[in-house]
């Protein structure tokens, strides 16, 4: 499922909501699934924002220990931490669903705009 993640924290410390409002969401495909942790010896459920149609790479660094927070018809909240440089940091997600990727019609669009991307009308 195609979701969109604002990250809410930088570095362990809160953004403020001038920057998060100006910050376009990532889109990507959520997981949530259990790994083992060699470093803390025991499973850890991980949080990962993926690339669409691609298992392997990831668009943020994962969210470990994650708990869902809050939730509400249009958005929900995952906490947890992130490990950046072998230093755990507290993090959290806003997760809303990503807006529908936009059909390219070249018959919809206006005369004009046809003509200067050199689009020939269909007859």
């Amino acid at each position: 499922m195609r979701l969109s993640v604002v990250v809410m924290f930088g570095r362990g410390r809160p953004r403020g909501r001038d920057e998060l409002t100006r910050t376009p969401p990532i889109c990507g495909d959520l997981r949530v699934e259990h790994r083992n942790d060699s470093t803390r010896n025991r499973a850890v459920r991980v949080a990962r924002l993926m690339v669409l149609n691609d298992a392997n790479d990831d668009l943020l660094p994962p969210l470990e220990s994650v708990e869902l927070v809050s939730m509400s018809p249009v958005a929900f909240t995952l906490s947890g931490v992130e490990r950046m440089d072998g230093v755990y940091f507290a993090q959290s997600w806003l997760v809303r669903q990503a807006p529908a990727e936009r059909e390219f019609d070249p018959a919809k669009l206006h005369p004009a705009t046809r003509r200067r991307l050199g689009i020939q009308p269909r007859l």
